[in-house]
């Protein structure tokens, strides 16, 4: 899997699923989860299977995490919660172990083993200040103050899309010396694989990419 973060100026791209599966498929994910380092992680059974990888992209170090966790309850059925997380990291950065399977094979098997699942997308966009405006300017003066020693003003903020009182989603904006930094979140179900997956990066840049101007060298601005 290799999502190109620095051409969408991201620093963190993160998706949590959670699902469950059928009894026979509950097996077959078992049986999966036992091709890499797997961990038990407490008495009631909750089980960890972990994957990790290592990648160059745009000159860029990338380290992607993935993690699918098994816990069942006093019935025995099953729940699964599905973690991936591709961030920029240091050139530094060591390749994980090779008892560890790469993320890409736990992202091509999603579909087939685990169906639709309930994904919270989460995202760090960074923007440098030479080559974006943000359009939200930072501190912001409160119309009304609180007073002799009270707020003044506003120094970061989230922002967010209702549809019919429900929240599409959420940037929280703030700014830095010299960069724009914006957290995306959202949910969605989708049937996880590298399409869906540059699809949600995607998505998540249009929400964050709304409240930024480009200003600066446009032969070096990604858009």
């Amino acid at each position: 899997m290799r999502l190109n973060l620095p051409r969408y100026n991201c620093i963190h791209f993160e998706i949590l699923g959670e699902f469950t599966v059928s009894k026979d498929a509950d097996v077959e994910i078992q049986a999966f989860m036992e091709q890499t380092e797997t961990r038990d992680l407490d008495e009631e059974g909750t089980r960890v299977a972990i994957y990790g990888s290592k990648s160059k992209i745009g000159g860029v170090t990338h380290g992607v995490h993935g993690s699918l966790y098994r816990s069942a309850d006093e019935d025995d059925v099953p729940s699964f919660e599905l973690r991936i997380v591709d961030e920029r990291a240091s050139d530094e950065l060591p390749r994980p172990p090779a008892t560890l399977r790469p993320v890409s094979y736990l992202v091509d098997a999603s579909a087939r083993l685990f169906g639709p699942v309930k994904a919270y997308c989460f995202a760090i966009f960074e923007y440098n200040e030479s080559m974006y405006q943000s359009k939200v300017r930072f501190p912001l003066p409160l119309i009304i103050q609180g007073g002799e020693s009270g707020v003044t003003h506003v120094e970061e903020a989230q922002f967010s899309r209702r549809v019919n009182g429900d929240v599409e989603y959420r940037v929280s904006v703030s700014e830095g010396s010299s960069s724009i930094t914006h957290l995306v979140n959202f949910e969605t179900t989708v049937q996880l694989d590298r399409k869906s997956m540059s699809q949600l990066l995607d998505k998540a840049r249009s929400f964050s990419g709304q409240l930024v101007v480009p200003t600066g060298d446009k032969s070096d601005v990604h858009s």
